[in-house]
């Protein structure tokens, strides 16, 4: 207290202050124990500087002496969390501010007793002694949880707060060695308190910037936002067996990610992504689509027909055109390093990645996908609904005796979908004053005297736009036939292109995740040089990395061995149908990467046909020559 500077009346006067301002306290919601005193020193405040009362009038009209006036005035002066004075709070009595916490200057002496009398501020003084410690404990009290929550055993964390203090090297007689309870419940009040305050500072640094951050685009192709929804709804593939029978299998719910312009709300371009979850081919290509002049689908149901106001940009003249900036949430699948390198290097635009759990820092297109909820999956017969116990999917569950007929399939999704997407661009929007998003587009297109930036022409190849780049050295050995390099399991070779005299050289690839029966090599500058092919039989049929993976790890452990003359996918298909009914999640893998779920009926004949002719040709083979 000694420390403290005392109150001026005649500074706080001449710096023209008044308490008038200062934050208010409602009386009436405080104890009764201190509710009184409290509002006798908010009037004792008031009339001391807003009345001019002496020191003498208000000791006797109030019963409050100057030390105790002034020491309140000061603590109402005090700066709070906030950094705002406290105000009137300061004038409840036993309230500390958080500047004013206990600070123990005297040691503790040894004691065993069992409580903790006497041991007040003793924790902050251990770390005040020894700030060393105080790293352990605010990583430790990031991650706090208590044992009931899946967080380690109290036990754990209390020895290790031993072990860092003895390697501080604390003496015995000192605190926390001189408790019975080596300090056990004050390490637990300072995590619980430690974890509380950084998860609310976390909280206050995520929404701070809710005005700041989100500044509106002032014109189209400023800001695209994009993002995937997973659609209600359950699909079927339909194939034809051997005997030329339709067959139906049921697949996972499917992903839809699109990209939209938040100033014209229109929708530019999306891609239909199969699986639990969508990865990083699946987003450049909606971005691959945006860009490109948009590409109808094929229509199984002649009866639904697109407006004719609708339609996307790029097939009213913008195609190619570019943005300046992309926003994305934090999925791992929007963060993948060829994604970002992609956007910067050939489309020429920021990935801007949002705070996490902030969904309306896109309220844009999650809007829009609260549209194809409310006005398309939740209307199909087979829609899953929100949830679980949403009644929607009774009455438009499939009642029927083979339930897959009347559930839509997946060509008739991509189909409907383009449509729904479609008309909503040239509908009147409310936001926009009655104009339809596509309208805005166009028009703020025209208006703009600049050329719009486009993606350069080398890029502009589906296959080429989504190839990811790796460093690769140059390898050589006679057993393997000359120069190599080491790609996904196997050894590419190309002996036009690569020699002896190209060992030990660090090159590049690009490949793509879908197709890596080949790749494609580039020297140290970046200029193609030519293209490199797996040994047989996986340059034969183009296959996923996805597939090429499975089938080495299932061979590596001897769950699986190729067929004579078997190709990846009849591979594939053999590793993932097994025996028994096929689940939807391998009906989606097998559909995904293969194209089919069952077995093709024609190749299985052409297969059969080359076997026997094989199998004649093997029968009239000479095995043994003899000469008269």
């Amino acid at each position: 207290m000694g420390e403290s500077i005392r109150f001026s009346r005649k500074e706080f006067l001449a710096a023209g202050n008044t308490c008038d301002a200062w934050k208010s306290v409602d009386v009436e919601l405080l104890s009764k124990d201190v509710r009184e005193s409290t509002e006798k020193r908010i009037k004792s405040i008031r009339a001391f500087l807003k009345e001019g009362a002496t020191l003498g009038e208000i000791e006797d009209k109030y019963g409050i002496p100057r030390s105790t006036l002034y020491r309140v005035i000061n603590n109402c002066l005090a700066l709070d969390d906030d950094g705002m004075i406290v105000g009137f709070k300061g004038a409840i009595p036993y309230r500390r501010n958080n500047k004013q916490k206990y600070n123990r200057a005297k040691t503790l002496e040894c004691s065993s007793a069992d409580g903790g009398q006497g041991d007040a501020g003793a924790f902050s003084k251990l770390i005040t002694d020894y700030p060393e410690i105080q790293t352990w404990l605010d990583r430790t009290a990031r991650s706090y949880k208590p044992r009931s929550q899946g967080g380690d055993g109290f036990d754990v964390l209390h020895n290790e707060f031993l072990i860092h203090c003895n390697l501080l090297a604390i003496s015995k007689d000192h605190y926390p060695y001189n408790r019975k309870t080596l300090a056990r419940s004050a390490l637990r009040e300072h995590l619980k308190a430690k974890s509380r305050e950084l998860k609310a500072l976390g909280e206050k640094q995520r929404n701070t910037s809710d005005s700041n951050d989100n500044v509106p685009p002032t014109d189209i192709l400023q800001q695209i936002e994009t993002d995937g929804h997973m659609l209600d709804i359950r699909l079927v593939i339909e194939e034809t067996d051997s005997y030329g029978q339709p067959i139906r299998y049921e697949i996972l719910r499917v992903w839809l990610l699109l990209l939209m312009d938040p100033f014209s709300r229109c929708a530019l371009g999306y891609s239909i992504a199969l699986g639990h979850t969508y990865d990083q081919i699946d987003l450049l290509k909606a971005i691959f689509n945006s860009l490109t002049p948009h590409q109808r689908p094929p229509q199984p149901i002649p009866s639904v027909q697109y407006a004719t106001a609708g339609g996307f940009p790029s097939e009213h003249g913008h195609a190619w055109e570019t943005w300046s900036t992309l926003k994305l949430d934090n999925a791992w699948a929007h963060k993948a390093t060829n994604v970002v390198r992609i956007l910067h290097d050939r489309v020429g635009c920021v990935a801007e990645f949002g705070r996490p759990h902030t969904p309306n820092d896109r309220a844009i297109i999650e809007r829009f996908f609260l549209f194809i909820v409310q006005h398309y999956s939740h209307r199909i017969i087979g829609t899953t609904g929100s949830d679980s116990r949403d009644k929607i999917i009774e009455r438009l569950s499939p009642k029927s005796k083979n339930p897959l007929k009347m559930l839509l399939t997946l060509d008739e999704l991509k189909s409907t979908i383009d449509m729904v997407i479609s008309d909503y661009n040239g509908r009147p929007h409310s936001s926009l004053q009655g104009h339809s998003p596509l309208e805005i587009f166009c028009l703020r297109r025209d208006q703009n005297s600049l050329p719009p930036n486009v993606l350069p022409e080398a890029f502009r190849d589906p296959d080429l736009f989504v190839m990811a780049r790796q460093s690769v050295i140059v390898r050589t050995s006679s057993k393997y036939g000359g120069a190599y390099i080491n790609f996904a399991y196997l050894k590419y070779k190309n002996p036009d292109v690569l020699r002896s005299d190209s060992v030990g050289r660090t090159m590049f690839i690009e490949y793509s995740r879908e197709d890596v029966s080949f790749v494609r090599l580039l020297d140290e500058d970046g200029a193609f040089v030519g293209i490199l092919s797996p040994p047989h039989p996986w340059y034969l049929q183009p296959h996923s990395l996805k597939v090429r993976s499975e089938l080495w790890l299932a061979t590596k452990d001897g769950q699986f061995q190729f067929a004579r003359n078997e190709m990846p996918f009849e591979a594939f298909r053999r590793l993932k149908s097994g025996v028994g009914d096929i689940s939807r999640s391998v009906a989606t893998t097998l559909y995904k990467e293969t194209g089919r779920v069952s077995d093709d009926p024609s190749s299985a004949k052409t297969v059969g046909t080359e076997e026997s002719e094989r199998a004649v040709l093997e029968r009239v083979k000479l095995t043994r020559v003899f000469t008269l």
